[in-house]
């Protein structure tokens, strides 16, 4: 298997984290997370929309397209990563401290920090 390495700036990784939290919430179908990222959500159309989407129903992680469960993966590695390099000594009772458990098909992707 073909390996890759990204060399990211805190705010780019913290970024990252973001983009794959939400590709994999919208992937289990929670759309309202839209309204957090779009400017116009107070707007009456935005809010109708997405009460629209919420009618699907929420679908588990493990009836979702890998591509879902992938990003998910890559979130919850990041954001256990980016916790420990805040508070080294993991004080705050945070899920961000939780070891991240494995639900896609592949391993869990790896992430150290360069000092």
């Amino acid at each position: 298997m073909t390996k890759y390495t990204l060399k990211l700036s805190e705010s780019q990784i913290a970024t990252v984290k973001s983009a794959m939290e939400l590709y994999a919430r919208l992937g289990m179908g929670q759309y309202s997370e839209l309204m957090h990222i779009c400017p116009d959500w107070k707007d009456e159309r935005m809010r109708e929309a997405v009460l629209m989407l919420e009618k699907i129903p929420n679908r588990s992680l493990h009836t979702i397209d890998e591509k879902f469960r992938q990003a998910w993966d890559i979130y919850r590695v990041v954001r256990y990563r980016l916790a420990w390099d805040r508070d080294p000594n993991g004080t705050s009772y945070n899920v961000e401290y939780n070891e991240p458990m494995r639900v896609a098909k592949e391993k869990l992707p790896e992430i150290s920090k360069n000092l």
